[in-house]
């Protein structure tokens, strides 16, 4: 085999690593490089280095098709369906590339969920004091901890069942390997919630992550009180039918997140009704015997019920 100095480069924890080629080389000597992309991933000297860059350039991604499509919303071309889509379907592959065979920590998951979060209410039109679990819920999206988890395990258990692998996968799995203890304990990290290890991993670990995220959720749904109005999905991680790119299906999703702008959670109305706690309107402004809420505005507000009563008695 001949090799190609001027085409080949040597990367090593070990600085002052040098590789002397006799035979078959046009030179003598490679060069030492520092970091170089394989497989669409930057590598470094370490482990550690690799994977500090590959979280930052997650982040960095996130963010930037996070920023791209909050911007594209201003068009009256482009729909709420056509941006999750682009998030799905582009934004995400990019962005989590490589982590089945890559550590990644749970602190950049969550700054990755944060900002999926952040986009979701810009989806739906709710302000971004709103429950992040709520917004992921309406558009289906699973957060980005899930989505880890199940690449992860679904990569072991591909090299398990004995399909062909890529030389990335044989390194993650070789016991004397540098990457082996830091994959597997990061690993570990993940499946902890889960109440399992990368040592009872089998064909069922998949539906059991599922179902520890669902509940996860669901949890959250019925326990909130910001989210009392908020009913369980019919179908779990599929967009609501309500979404979509229209003022009511924004109003809705207001109420459905308990955040309809009433002024209970901020001092913007502060100068038209009785406030405490810091300009919060915490008293019905319209009969001042129940709370200032999305749930007594809808159900027991007596006033407007004598409302909703004439808008019915014009409509007839």
């Amino acid at each position: 085999m001949t090799i190609s100095a001027k085409k080949s480069q040597i990367i090593s924890p070990d600085v002052h690593l040098e590789i002397n080629l006799t035979e078959g080389s046009d030179t003598s000597l490679l060069s030492m490089v520092k970091s170089y992309r394989y497989l669409g991933i930057s590598q470094k000297q370490t482990v550690l280095q690799t994977r500090k860059q590959k979280e930052k350039e997650m982040i960095e991604k996130a963010e930037k098709y996070s920023n791209i499509i909050k911007t594209m919303r201003r068009s009256r071309l482009d729909t709420t369906e056509m941006h999750r889509k682009i998030w799905q379907n582009i934004a995400l592959p990019s962005i989590l590339y490589g982590v089945e065979a890559l550590p990644v920590s749970k602190n950049t998951a969550k700054s990755l969920s944060t900002i999926q979060n952040s986009l979701a209410k810009v989806m739906l039109g709710i302000p971004q004091s709103s429950a992040g679990i709520a917004a992921q819920t309406e558009l289906g999206w699973k957060s980005i901890e899930h989505q880890i988890t199940e690449r992860k395990v679904k990569f072991i258990l591909k090299h398990k069942r004995g399909e062909k692998a890529c030389k990335i996968t044989k390194m993650c799995m070789e016991e004397d390997s540098t990457m082996y203890a830091d994959y597997f304990d990061n690993l570990n990290e993940y499946l902890e919630d889960v109440q399992t290890s990368n040592e009872k991993l089998d064909e069922n670990t998949v539906g059991k992550i599922t179902a520890h995220f669902t509940n996860e959720v669901l949890d959250k749904l019925t326990t909130w009180p910001s989210l009392r109005i908020m009913p369980e999905p019919r179908k779990w991680w599929k967009c609501q039918q309500y979404v979509k790119e229209t003022p009511w299906s924004k109003v809705i999703s207001r109420f459905r997140v308990m955040n309809a702008g009433l002024g209970n959670r901020n001092d913007y109305y502060r100068e038209f009704a009785v406030y405490v706690q810091n300009g919060r309107i915490v008293d019905c402004p319209l009969c001042l015997s129940g709370p200032n809420d999305e749930i007594h505005l809808l159900l027991n507000c007596q006033e407007m019920k004598k409302k909703t009563a004439q808008m019915k008695w014009n409509k007839d």
